[in-house]
């Protein structure tokens, strides 16, 4: 007999049984809010719930990922020699807290089957360790806070940024571009910068020319003609075309 994944199971599988292997905990606190952001958002059981035909209390703060292969005999495909493997990993915040080893219920007449909660059983649980707890902890405290500074500091910027000149003036422009997005469309390819100046206001321009010449971030020195004031995002923008470099 043999075990089989698709490509994405056999990583998850992989990925998530390695934290179990380490006692149930992430690695760090980065990973912890990954997890949180990417594997919680694809969830379809949130604690407090059930999941697997109610065999699996999935309780607040908790939330369980199911992974799925097959074990099959000779042939490659359904039937009495080919039965579902299915793994269910259930994370809070600092790892993997359980993980249930799940059957099912088969109608090979019909090739259906459906959870079987009866048959559930525990393979692990994790032991409270305290050391981990602390240090997973406050690596998340430590990046959320980083976050929300750095959050803070883009919203004091927006806010202090003001309409430049009126439409249709030519005016020079010293700051910090930075590269947003490019794109090829019918007459050729399109460039998004955004620059800041010293007084902390935004210019957006979005046209052909490549001010930033391919760089993420940069200081610019140029002219350019006001084309429009708008609001994005709470932020006051002036809008500029016809950039020349000084």
């Amino acid at each position: 007999m043999e075990l089989k994944f698709n490509s994405h199971d056999k990583e998850c599988f992989m990925s998530y049984k390695g934290i179990v292997n380490r006692g149930g905990y992430f690695s760090s606190g980065k990973q912890a809010l990954y997890f949180d952001s990417s594997v919680k958002s694809s969830s379809s059981h949130v604690g407090p719930c059930k999941a697997w035909g109610d065999s699996i209390d999935i309780n607040e703060g908790e939330y369980i990922s199911i992974v799925e292969g097959y074990i099959t005999g000779k042939v490659d495909r359904w039937g009495r020699k080919t039965r579902s493997y299915t793994i269910g990993f259930v994370f809070d915040r600092l790892g993997v807290v359980r993980m249930y080893r799940m059957k099912r219920r088969y109608d090979d007449s019909h090739g259906s089957s459906w959870p079987n909660g009866d048959k559930t059983t525990l393979e692990f649980e994790r032991e409270f360790d305290a050391d981990k707890v602390t240090k997973i902890s406050n690596e998340i405290s430590s990046i959320n806070k980083e976050r929300n500074d750095q959050k803070a500091k883009i919203e004091k910027q927006k806010a202090g940024s003001e309409f430049v000149g009126k439409i249709g003036d030519r005016v020079q422009i010293e700051g910090t571009g930075r590269y947003v997005t490019s794109f090829a469309g019918k007459y050729g390819y399109s460039y998004l910068y955004i620059i800041a100046d010293a007084d902390g206001n935004t210019f957006k321009y979005f046209g052909s020319k490549n001010i930033g010449d391919g760089e993420k971030k940069f200081n610019i020195s140029m002219v350019a003609t006001i084309k429009k004031h708008e609001e994005y995002n709470g932020e006051k923008q002036t809008v500029i075309n016809r950039p020349k470099a000084l």
